[in-house]
């Protein structure tokens, strides 16, 4: 992907999150896989946004599911 069309990519994302990231960086560490990394060890890990990203989703899904099924126990 050349450089114009990332930014495009990532100002379609920004679009349709509805938000506009401050930092450019964290947008493309949180859509960079670390399987990119076979291919170029200088890319840095992002195993910590990847971890908090998905202590994130958990909480959402718990508490989407808890509130969607009160009777459940």
């Amino acid at each position: 992907m050349g450089n114009s069309e990332s930014q495009q990519f990532l100002n379609k994302v920004q679009t349709e999150f509805g938000y506009k990231f401050n930092n450019q960086k964290l947008l493309i560490q949180s859509l960079t896989h670390d399987s990119l990394r076979a291919t170029d060890p200088n890319i840095p890990t992002y195993q910590r946004l990847e971890f908090l990203g998905d202590r994130v989703l958990d909480f959402i899904i718990t508490e989407y599911l808890f509130n969607k099924f009160p009777q459940v126990q």
